[in-house]
């Protein structure tokens, strides 16, 4: 009796990969790649939203700081031309209060220190000319936390790099800063 079925030989496939290992690659590489784009040198966008985090995280404290010591409180001082700020005590706006961690002067100018990687950013603070000491634009705080200006209107900061903005928001009742998203212009 002879085999009459065709012969089929089995094939044996070299190296090489499945579907399955080219999916996970492929998707792994998407993954560090959008991790690592927004770390690449430091852009306009994550300069201009790492110096708002820094503001609004200053601006609380001085606020904080008003609210537990109402007998000497804490404001925040615009200076250089919108170059930077420091917090002082309301009584002495020209001598910066020591930082809390490392006691040196509480003062941020952008570019320059502790905030060099935040080049070119600058704060347009004309929303409170009204409380200005030698020129100076002053943010103050009442006893309960809320900011002491003429009306009760919320106090845009805007702060600007390149072609870009996000602007910082007070309450003037509660004091506390909401960060807006940053615009291109």
């Amino acid at each position: 009796m002879t085999d009459t079925r065709p012969h089929t030989r089995l094939r044996t496939v070299g190296p090489g990969y499945t579907m399955i290992e080219l999916i996970m690659v492929v998707t792994t590489v998407a993954i560090v790649a959008a991790l690592a784009v927004p770390m690449l040198g430091g852009t306009a966008n994550s300069r201009l939203a790492a110096a708002a985090r820094v503001l609004a995280a200053d601006i609380d404290h001085a606020r904080v700081a008003s609210i537990t010591r109402a007998d000497q409180p804490t404001v925040v001082v615009f200076i250089d031309e919108g170059k930077g700020y420091q917090l002082a005590y309301a009584h002495d706006t020209d001598e910066p209060i020591g930082h809390p961690i490392d006691h040196r002067p509480y003062k941020v100018r952008f570019g320059v220190g502790q905030a060099k990687h935040l080049v070119g950013v600058t704060v347009d603070s004309s929303a409170i000319e009204s409380s200005t000491i030698d020129g100076e634009p002053v943010l103050r705080f009442g006893r309960f936390g809320q900011i002491q200006q003429a009306d009760d209107t919320p106090l845009p900061i805007t702060l600007s790099v390149d072609n870009r903005s996000v602007t910082l928001t007070v309450d003037p009742t509660s004091g506390e800063v909401a960060v807006g998203t940053v615009q291109v212009h």
